[in-house]
């Protein structure tokens, strides 16, 4: 029985950190064939980002093991985005591109994970395409709340056949747009994570004494640099560790503190072994428009290794605070959850962590994907065994 072709218009190329736009890519992969498209971008590019304009790489599996599953690099574009011409012409590139690649057969799924105009002008050479409209952050807010990406946000919205929301902020917002809109949140490679917990510490953990405190993912604009300075500064006892990559305003702030160790981003793979060793794991980040609508995956990851969580900025996080798993807290109030989490002893409320991270597996995630896919007729038959 042939499988039919997605094409999966991602928001982060398929090398970028592990997140959900690859497990959900993957997961698909067993029942479509993936064609993963890296992004053209949403804002004019950086000097930083010059070779990553024009690099594309060779197409095919990203790593000669996923069935089901190619990588379509980055087709070079005009770095113009918000002009409507621009847009179009990329547009028109891109699907040029596809085209020779797919022939002139049908695509049985597309997948928008990014409100680009570039990929509405790709789509109209597959008017029949069914569209999902993956909205997993609140892409204007990235962008300086740009008019121009949450117009184009409702237009892929209002065009598709479904449309998923990872928070429940996002769900409100999307559904006033599109009925056909379902909360579908983010999780963990929940076995993964727990499995790390048996696993050997990283080497530079060893110079460093307990507690640790820990921060896994991205230092960017979202992440409370001060406030974390502030508290590492009050409890010099502590080490601080964070691994990631490191903005430069994160860097200044965190600069010349004996007890923060900024170790850089970590293949995916090593990151469980850090998570499971900190005894405190913290999700700093500042309040606003930028996290309002952000249903982060660390959170689950932290949970799957039983650690107490101490997080701000974060109102998708009241349903675990209302549970006792994770304190959720103010800048002004983050000492106090700190030094709580830290004196934490009871085993009842680790294993409870970890108990509820079971029900948010990326696998569970992908199940319910499929009810919905199935429930609208989007999901091809399963060939026989």
């Amino acid at each position: 029985m042939a499988r039919g072709v997605c094409l999966y218009f991602a928001s982060i190329d398929w090398g970028h950190t592990w997140q959900r736009p690859q497990q959900l890519a993957v997961r698909l992969a067993q029942r479509f064939e993936v064609v993963y498209v890296e992004p053209l971008g949403l804002r004019r590019p950086r000097l930083r980002d010059l070779a990553r304009l024009f690099r594309g790489g060779a197409a095919g599996n990203p790593d000669g093991a996923i069935a089901g599953l190619a990588r379509h690099p980055r087709e070079p574009y005009l770095p113009w985005p918000g002009v409507d011409w621009v847009e179009r012409w990329n547009g028109r590139r891109l699907a040029r591109a596809l085209r020779r690649r797919l022939g002139d057969g049908p695509v049985s799924l597309a997948w928008v994970g990014v409100p680009s105009r570039a990929v509405l002008a790709a789509l109209q050479a597959w008017p029949d395409a069914p569209v999902v409209y993956d909205g997993l952050d609140d892409f204007a807010a990235f962008h300086g709340d740009s008019a121009f990406v949450r117009e184009t946000e409702a237009r892929c919205v209002r065009g598709a056949r479904l449309a998923l929301a990872t928070s429940a902020l996002l769900e409100q917002r999307l559904r006033a747009l599109n009925p056909a809109t379902e909360r579908l949140p983010n999780a963990a490679d929940v076995a993964l994570f727990a499995a790390a917990l048996d696993a050997p510490a990283p080497p530079e953990l060893a110079s460093l004494g307990r507690p640790i405190a820990g921060y896994c993912g991205e230092l960017g604009p979202w992440f409370d640099s001060h406030g974390l300075a502030g508290l590492a500064r009050a409890r010099p006892d502590v080490a601080f560790v964070l691994v990631g990559p490191v903005a430069a305003e994160a860097r200044r702030a965190l600069r010349g503190l004996a007890n923060v160790r900024l170790i850089g981003p970590r293949p995916y793979a090593e990151v469980p072994a850090w998570v499971a060793r900190f005894d405190v794991a913290l999700v700093p980040f500042k309040p606003g428009a930028l996290t309002a609508a952000v249903n982060p995956i660390k959170v689950y990851e932290h949970l799957a290794v039983g650690a107490p969580i101490v997080a701000t900025g974060l109102p998708d996080l009241e349903p675990f605070a209302a549970l006792g798993l994770v304190r959720l807290t103010t800048l002004a109030g983050l000492p106090a959850a700190f030094d709580e989490a830290l004196a934490e002893r009871d085993p009842a409320l680790r294993l409870a962590r970890r108990r509820e991270a079971e029900s948010h597996t990326w696998e569970a995630c992908a199940a319910r994907l499929f009810a919905l896919l199935e429930a609208r007729g989007l999901l091809p038959a399963q060939a026989p065994a």
